[in-house]
Order: C-alpha cells, then sequence, then structure tokens
C-alpha cells in the first residue's frame, strides 16, 4: 500500500511538473473511442471501435446511458469493439440509433468514453412542405420552399416542368430546400418541383408541383421583407459555411444594403445591391463575424421615398476546450479535496463530472463551481478517477484518499424502516474500536438533491420532515477524535399521504351544452403517492352546490354533457390517492369557461343514459325543435381505446338500448341529427356500463344550503318515464348518513352540522320495479354558525385571592366550549393573558390564585366547531386584602380532622395576631416621634381607601384594544387608589 501511495505522489508530482495530465496518470488507458457520429446502414454489419483494452481491464457498452445486454445480434470482441451482425430500425419498434459510450475499467478505476452518436439513414416517402402556387408580378422576387424529413439531411434538387433548372444567376437554391428568383421574366413560369437525395437510401421521392403565375409589373407594390428572409437570429459553429440572405419585394425595386454592428459597437457597411435579392456568404465564419446585422430596403415610389428594415442576431458557437486540467493527487482522509476542471468556449459549456465512469450527483458535501470539483471532508471512498466532460472533451485525474491511523471503524448493520409520509428510523450496530462521541447522519433524495447532515448521540435515530412517497438514501459516519469511513448506504421510501396538488387539466369546449375534460396525473411531488382515483367536478357560476363524477386512476377523460348553452361554468379535477384527497382542494383553481349559444340548425339533444344489465345501456334523449331532420346518428367509443360504433336511428324514436358492451368500463356516448348530408350538432357524455338501473336517473338536481343546519336538494324526473317513488342518499366523509324515500321532487334535509360538506344523489322508481342508477352526485357545504359576543359579562370578588366570573350563556349549537382570558399586564397581548377553558353547559367560572390589591382585566369567547368567536368587551376588578362575601364556597368533601384543624387554626392566628400588635405598637410610637409635624392624610386618600373594600363589576369606557370594557372604580377613583398604594407601599 505504502508503495502504491508513493508511485501515485511521483506521478502527481511529475503532472504538476508538467502542467497538464497525462492519461497514464489515471492508472487506466482507454485507447480508441468512438467516433462522435457514425451511420450505419439497416439490416447491414456494423461497429464501433473502443479500446484495444489492457491487461487486467474490461469494457463495457452503454446506449442512452443504459447497459448493453449482448445477444447473438450484439455482442462486445475481445478487441473492445461493440459488434452489431445487423443493424435493426423500425419506425414504432426496436431500433440501434442512439448515443453510444463504452466505459474501460481496472482495479483504479474506470474511464468513459466521449458519446458516439449512431445514426440509421431514414428519408420519408413524402415531403412535409411543398412549393407553394403564386402570381408573382415580372421583376419581382420569388421565394419557393419545400422540406422532407431525412437522417442525415437530404440534398434538395429543384426542377422546373420536370426539368433541371436553368443555368442562370437569377435562380439561387440552398440546402436548406429554400429557392429564390429575382427579377422574375415571363420565361420563370411554371411548375416547380422538390427532388430529395439521401446517398444511403435509394429512393428519391419528388414533392408536390407549385406554379408559378407571372403577371406584369406596370403596377407599384410597396417593398416588405419575404418570410425568413433574413431570419431574426442565425446560430452557426465556427469555420463552417454560412448565408444572410435579405429578400424584399416590391415595385419599384428597393434598394438593399446590409450593415454590421460589430461586438465593439462599430459600424460596417458590407454590401449594396439594387435589386430585390441580397446575400452575404462567409465560406468559413469566424467569431469576429458576431454580431447585429441590419438590412435596410429603401424604395422610391410615387415621388416618396420608403425605407424598411430587419435585424439578425449572429452568433457564432466555438468548440469546448479544457484550459485547466485536473490532476493527480493524494489526500489524507478528512480533507477538502479540490479538482480544477477550467473550460472554454461559446456558449461557455456545462462541466459534467464523473467518479469511475458514473456522474456525480452535485449536493452536500460535494459540490462544483465554474472551475473545480469540492469533496468535503474526503473518505477513502472518494479515491477513483474523476473526469471532468465539456461537450464532447474531457480529462481526467485518479484521486487517492488514505485512511487515518486514529479513525474509528464505520457504523455496521445499517437498517432503515419507515415510519409516516415524513419520517423514517435508522438504527445501526455501534463502532467496536475506538472512542465514539456521535454519529452524523447524512440523507439525501436517491434521484438526485441536496444532500442533509444532522447529529446523533446513540445508534438509533429518527429522520423527519421528509418530503411524502419519496426515496432517500442514508449513511451513518462515527465521530470521535476523527471521522470515520461512511457506512453501507441503505434506501427507504417514505409513505404515502394525500396529494398536495392536482392534474394538468384541459377543458374543451365541444359544443353548445357539452365539454370535453381531460387531464394529466399530478407530479410525483405533488401527488405524494399513488393516485387511486380522479374527482371531476362542474358548477355553473355562483351555484351553491357542485356537480362531480369519481373515476378510476387509469381514466384520464370525461365528457360532461346537458349543460346550458350560454352559461359561464366552473371546472376542475381533484387527485386522490389510497389516503384520501387533498387537505385543502379549495385551494386549487378551477377553470373558467363559457359555452357558446345553442345552434340554430340542428341544436344537440338532450341526452340521459341507464344501464339495462352489465353490457347494455339505454339512451334516451329529447329533441323539441322545429327542424324537419331525416334521423339521428347514435355513436359510442370506449374512453380506453376500442372502435368506435354508428348506429342510424329514425327521427321519431326516443331511445336506443346498445348491446354488447364491456362491463364495468367507461364509454363515450353521442347523438346528433342529420337532414341529408348536413349534420346537426352533438354532445357526448362519458357513463359507466353495468350499473343497476332500468330507468335513466333524475335530471337537474340541485342543492342549496338554507342554513348551518338546512339543505335544499331538488331535481327532475327522468325523460320519457313513469316514476312514483325517489330515494335521496345524504353522504358524508365517506359515511351514508340518512336515506329518504319521497314521491316529492324537492327535500329539506334538516339537523345539519354547520361548515360541513354533505354528498347527495337520488334515483328514481318506477311501476314493474323499475328502478334507475344514481343521479350524478352534488356536493353541498352548508355555512358555518355565527357565534356571537358573549354578553353579561361580570365578576364577584370571593375574598383577597378568588373572583366569580358569571356570563349569558350563547344559544348557538355549533359552541362547544368557552375560553376565559385574564392578565395583570394590561398592555400584554391576548396570546399571553392566563386562560380557562370552560364546558358550554356552564354559565360562571372561579379564577383562583390571583393577587390582592392588582388590577386585572378578563374578557371571555365562545369556541364552535367552525372555530371561536369574538371576544367579549373588557372588564377590571381588584380584589382587596379585606374582600369576603356571603357566597357559598365550593363544594367539597367533608374531613374528619375538621375540628382538630379548626383549632389549631385558631392558635396559629391569636399568636401572629399578637406578634402584629406588638410590632405595630412599636412602630407608631417611633414614627411619632421622628414625624411630629407630619401632616394628616388628605381626604381623598381616606375615600380611595375605602374602596378597597369589595364590591360588584360596573360598566367603564373604552379599552385599549376598541373593544367597550367594565371597571370596578372610575377613572378619578382609579388615579387616587394608585396613589394611596404607592405611599402604603
Amino acid at each position: 500500500m505504502a508503495a502504491r501511495v508513493l508511485l501515485i505522489g511521483i506521478a502527481s508530482l511529475v503532472g504538476l511538473i508538467a502542467g497538464k495530465t497525462n492519461e497514464s496518470e489515471t492508472g487506466v488507458r482507454l485507447g480508441a473511442e468512438p467516433p462522435l457520429e457514425a451511420v450505419a446502414i439497416r439490416g447491414r454489419f456494423f461497429s464501433l471501435p473502443c479500446g484495444p483494452p489492457a491487461p487486467g481491464t474490461s469494457i463495457f457498452w452503454f446506449k442512452d446511458g443504459k447497459p448493453i445486454k449482448e445477444d447473438n445480434r450484439i455482442s462486445v470482441t475481445t478487441n473492445g469493439s461493440l459488434v452489431f451482425s445487423k443493424v435493426v430500425h423500425k419506425k414504432k419498434g426496436a431500433t440501434d440509433s442512439g448515443l453510444y459510450r463504452c466505459l474501460v475499467q481496472n482495479k483504479y478505476g474506470a474511464l468513459l468514453s466521449r458519446p458516439s452518436r449512431l445514426i440509421i439513414p431514414v428519408l420519408s416517402h413524402e415531403f412535409r412542405t411543398s412549393p407553394e402556387s403564386a402570381e408573382v408580378s415580372e421583376g419581382d422576387v420569388a421565394r419557393l420552399t419545400c422540406y422532407i424529413d431525412s437522417t442525415p439531411p437530404a440534398s434538395i434538387t429543384w426542377l422546373k416542368d420536370s426539368q433541371p433548372l436553368p443555368q442562370n444567376k437569377r435562380f439561387t437554391s440552398f440546402d436548406s430546400g429554400t429557392l429564390y428568383i429575382y427579377n422574375v421574366k415571363q420565361e420563370d413560369a411554371g411548375s416547380y418541383t422538390c427532388e430529395a437525395k439521401n446517398p444511403y437510401v435509394k429512393k428519391t421521392p419528388l414533392s408536390k408541383t407549385g406554379i408559378i403565375n407571372v403577371k406584369e409589373g406596370s403596377s407599384t407594390k410597396l417593398a416588405h421583407f419575404l418570410p425568413n428572409s433574413p431570419p431574426s437570429t442565425l446560430t452557426v459553429k465556427v469555420g463552417k459555411v454560412a448565408f444572410l440572405i435579405c429578400a424584399v419585394s416590391g415595385l419599384p425595386k428597393p434598394t438593399l444594403s446590409w450593415v454590421h454592428t460589430k461586438q465593439d459597437g462599430n459600424n460596417v457597411t458590407l454590401q449594396t445591391m439594387n435589386y430585390g435579392l441580397n446575400i452575404i456568404k462567409f465560406n468559413k465564419i469566424q467569431v469576429q463575424n458576431s454580431g447585429v446585422y441590419i438590412c435596410t430596403a429603401t424604395q422610391t415610389a410615387k415621388e416618396k421615398t420608403y425605407i424598411i428594415n430587419k435585424k439578425v442576431t449572429v452568433s457564432v458557437e466555438t468548440p469546448p476546450q479544457i484550459i485547466e486540467k485536473p490532476k493527480s493527487e493524494v489526500y489524507p482522509a478528512a480533507k477538502t479535496v479540490r479538482i480544477d476542471c477550467e473550460v472554454k468556449g461559446h456558449p461557455l459549456p456545462e462541466v459534467i463530472w464523473y467518479k469511475d465512469g458514473v456522474q456525480l450527483y452535485i449536493n452536500g458535501r460535494i459540490k462544483k463551481n465554474p472551475k473545480q470539483l469540492v469533496l468535503g471532508a474526503a473518505v477513502t471512498q472518494d479515491t477513483g478517477v474523476y473526469q471532468c466532460f465539456a461537450g464532447d472533451v474531457w480529462a481526467a485525474a485518479r484521486i487517492v484518499v488514505n485512511s487515518r491511523p486514529d479513525q474509528p471503524q464505520p457504523p455496521a448493520n445499517l437498517t432503515c424502516i419507515p415510519l409516516s409520509s415524513t419520517q423514517i428510523r435508522l438504527s445501526w450496530t455501534p463502532t467496536q474500536s475506538g472512542v465514539v462521541q456521535a454519529y452524523s447522519v447524512h440523507y439525501f433524495p436517491t434521484e438526485g438533491g441536496e444532500e442533509y447532515k444532522e447529529v446523533a448521540p446513540n445508534n438509533t435515530y429518527t429522520v423527519q420532515k421528509l418530503q411524502p412517497y419519496t426515496n432517500y438514501t442514508f449513511y451513518i459516519r462515527s465521530y470521535g477524535t476523527s471521522a470515520s469511513e461512511q457506512s453501507h448506504r441503505v434506501i427507504c421510501s417514505t409513505g404515502e399521504t394525500v396529494p398536495s396538488g392536482g392534474p394538468l387539466v384541459n377543458v374543451t369546449v365541444t359544443g353548445s351544452q357539452c365539454l370535453l375534460v381531460s387531464w394529466s396525473p399530478p407530479p410525483t411531488t405533488k401527488a405524494r403517492g399513488t393516485i387511486t382515483s380522479y374527482k371531476v367536478q362542474w358548477k355553473r357560476v355562483n351555484q351553491s352546490s357542485v356537480n362531480f363524477e369519481l373515476l378510476p386512476a387509469h381514466i384520464n377523460q370525461y365528457r360532461i354533457a346537458g349543460l346550458e348553452s350560454g352559461e359561464r361554468y366552473m371546472i376542475r379535477v381533484l387527485a386522490a390517492t389510497s389516503l384520501g384527497w387533498p387537505e385543502f382542494p379549495d385551494a386549487q383553481a378551477w377553470i373558467n369557461v363559457t359555452l357558446p349559444p345553442t345552434s340554430i340548425n340542428f341544436p344537440p339533444p338532450s341526452i340521459s343514459t341507464s344501464s339495462i344489465n352489465l353490457t347494455s345501456l339505454r339512451v334516451d334523449w329529447n329533441y323539441n325543435y322545429p327542424q324537419n331532420i331525416d334521423g339521428f346518428v347514435l355513436t359510442y367509443r370506449k374512453v380506453r381505446g376500442g372502435n368506435e360504433g354508428n348506429i342510424s336511428i329514425p327521427a321519431n324514436a326516443t331511445s336506443h338500448i346498445i348491446s354488447g358492451l364491456d362491463s364495468s368500463s367507461w364509454y363515450d356516448i353521442s347523438l346528433k341529427a342529420y337532414a341529408g348530408k348536413m349534420y346537426g350538432e352533438d354532445c357526448s357524455v362519458t357513463v359507466l356500463v353495468g350499473g343497476d338501473g332500468s330507468l335513466p336517473p333524475p335530471i337537474l338536481t340541485e342543492a342549496a344550503p338554507l342554513s348551518p343546519a338546512t339543505i335544499r336538494v331538488s331535481w327532475k324526473p327522468p325523460p320519457h318515464s313513469s316514476v312514483f317513488l325517489y330515494t335521496l342518499e345524504l353522504e358524508s366523509r365517506g359515511k351514508i348518513l340518512r336515506t329518504l324515500v319521497t314521491n316529492k321532487t324537492e327535500v329539506e334535509l334538516n339537523d345539519l352540522n354547520g361548515d360541513t360538506v354533505y354528498e347527495t344523489r337520488v334515483r328514481a322508481h318506477g311501476y314493474q320495479n323499475k328502478t334507475s342508477s344514481y343521479s350524478i352526485k352534488l356536493e353541498c357545504r352548508t355555512p358555518p354558525y355565527v357565534i356571537n359576543v358573549v354578553n353579561d359579562v361580570k365578576c364577584q370578588p370571593i375574598n383577597s385571592s378568588v373572583v366569580l366570573v358569571t356570563w349569558t350563556p350563547l344559544q348557538v349549537p355549533a359552541v362547544h366550549s368557552y375560553n376565559v382570558f385574564y392578565s395583570r399586564d394590561l398592555a400584554a397581548p391576548i396570546n399571553l393573558w392566563h386562560s380557562k377553558s370552560v364546558q358550554v353547559n356552564e354559565s360562571s367560572v372561579r379564577l383562583t390564585g390571583l393577587k390582592s390589591n392588582t388590577k386585572y382585566v378578563l374578557t371571555m369567547r365562545g369556541v364552535g366547531t367552525s372555530g371561536p368567536g369574538p371576544l367579549s368587551p373588557n372588564v377590571y376588578f381588584i380584589l382587596s386584602s379585606t374582600s369576603d362575601t356571603n357566597l357559598p364556597p365550593e363544594p367539597h368533601q367533608p374531613n374528619a380532622n375538621k375540628n382538630s384543624d379548626q383549632f389549631l387554626g385558631i392558635l396559629v392566628g391569636c399568636g401572629i395576631s399578637i406578634i402584629f400588635i406588638i410590632v405595630c405598637s412599636g412602630s407608631l410610637l417611633y414614627r411619632r416621634r421622628c414625624l411630629k409635624n407630619s401632616a394628616q392624610p388628605s381626604q381623598h386618600e381616606m375615600t380611595a381607601l375605602t374602596h378597597l373594600q369589595g364590591t360588584k363589576c360596573q360598566p367603564g369606557g373604552s379599552g385599549r384594544d376598541g373593544r367597550e370594557e367594565m371597571s370596578l372604580l372610575n377613572e378619578t377613583e382609579m388615579s387616587n387608589l394608585d396613589t394611596t398604594l404607592g405611599s402604603l407601599g
């Protein structure tokens, strides 16, 4: 070990002297790397080079970041090359195209090659863009474009009247598939077509034909830029060929000039053309060609001069370069390791770090800045080969971290147990050697994120405040005189909880009476668990109740029908996990949409559905419009795929049964009228097949709160059905509270709780034991009860330390208790006052342990299910040291030693009284000698002293809080009392 460290140290010193990193310093040699880009022909043999490997070296290959599994078609040869016996590429299946890298590994570490993109040539059968026909004035400029999907890009040849373009300088074509013709002449009229060629593909597809008609150019046409001529930005790699094209249509012909504003701010006029096309060509564009270019078109027409211009920002990209390479070094444990890697290029490339071929997560003790990778508190596990990649260039160094002799052993047998959605408990076996003072607990999100560290005094620890439903990686280190190595790592996932956010929702208006609601699942950070169901909610603006439908997790769309045309509606979708719905669903925004007015010709029928059996569905509809129609078209399609069915129905029909459907599946059903070849508007509705109804459900259900204890539910009978009874269910929090049977279409539900969400639904009962499925559920929240101010709050002193507080009870069902607050600090906020809770059936309370001769302030309030009510007006009181009333004492249990306790109290009291008399007599004699000329007490002092006797509370003025106050004494009396008490003190 010592010899190895010495050798690495010498190699590091050589690297420092040389000022660069040699590949041999890492102890791993990569050899030949695969090319940056390679073309493989489908169905043929192909290989990517890597290596050859040195003795003791293994080579592994990766595609798009995932290890490649060898099989009969793909294998790694002994020289390290990746071999394809037959290249595969399918449009909607397996393909060998992608990003490939090889990894060379030995006992010192591993090196990863630069990425190599494997391209499989493809040429589309049809052009995505074909030339468009146009009419061009003689002498003007014409622009034609075409585009075809091809890998690598196809070369485009233009044909005029099925022949190659004439050899004429007025025709200019570009590889992008754009053709310009300036100073157009009559002979340029004809048909223009594109021909695409890919050197690896045999076919040569042709585009559609565009016709150019040339008209006389005698009339004046104001100048304007042709599309994308020039573009607003142009980005080119340094050394490549580039074109700046300025094409302006107009008659008379405008004069075009290019001006270059360089990076230093100087303007240079490049070239001027007196016809509608001005092209600048850069054979090998350089960095100094970057900047802003302005094409100005000047046109003189009818003795007026018109000037228009367009700006182009040209950016020249330079390849990444590493100007400061990492160097191999040896470090002791617990030191900070800094590995250099400074890069340049335009745009400045991002540096990505790898250790032994695996990308590093930059978090916690591993940090990076634009020039370095920093490893804080290094451990021996940090030993390895580090690579910095900037685009497709890289540099590497080997870092060795040696352990210290006083280093304790790392903890063993680390285990983790999830406790909740935010807590995980860890336990481990303590270190057997060395003195351990504490442990550090390290953890970070397994999928990437910041690393955190906490201190544990013993071998168990609960990590709290974690993100729900997230994988975390944990490891422990022991701390004595130094830090240990890391323990082995464990991964645990926190438990589920309810979602904190909803899906991403899109609402599409599909008709005057219907909507399509579609959504994608909420992101993992907001789902906080596996989504089990969705709730689609909708209502009219200002509607007190909410319609909703529960859908399974695999459904991601729902169609709502039977809405009112021209109305504004609010829609949202909630997601639930196994633990329920979001805690604060009202925080999720609604989507507002306005439906258009009903179509004049063939408006949509009003439809309702009911399940006949597990596989059959009955569709009923109303169509009360005067237009003559030939019939209806009924369409049904399974929501999650499946074939679409269309049924033609006579005009006089009002119902139809669809059979052969999949049980317990969701279908979209739509119906539209037609006359001849004209079809009317339709509205689709999403329904579940396999219900228990043979009648359509009631329609137009509404629920409105009338008070905190009452909800009114109303509905309309199902169309085309004889109904004599209805069943209504009332539900809250997943529990059915009531089931009512009625022959009316309106019911008031009483004795409910305030500020509570209730769900209602109705089903119909007809003759011959026919029943419907339940209607769409409605959610309705009752308003909270209003808790009033507690009135008639009074306080009556009982003795020098007890006061009795009384009040008039509140007559509100939702009140369950009272809070009484009191304090000696009149300026203190209410949250710092003493408080006492009293049951709702009480109307008085005794406050004990108070101090005599002290001013107190008191207030109270009622507390209900919806929260606390307002505070009552302040009441002030003072207990004198002689306060006593004839109120009965608080009830207590009889005492067997009552007589002996009373006798003992009398003896103690007499003794204290005698001592007090002796002390007072001596004090008075002394004061008379020293204060013979002292003034007698004033009349107001004597008056104030008389007020120390206990009295009942009287109303006072306005308090500090702006509330009406109660006071035992008026303001003048309180001032006199304070002065007297001060003199006595």
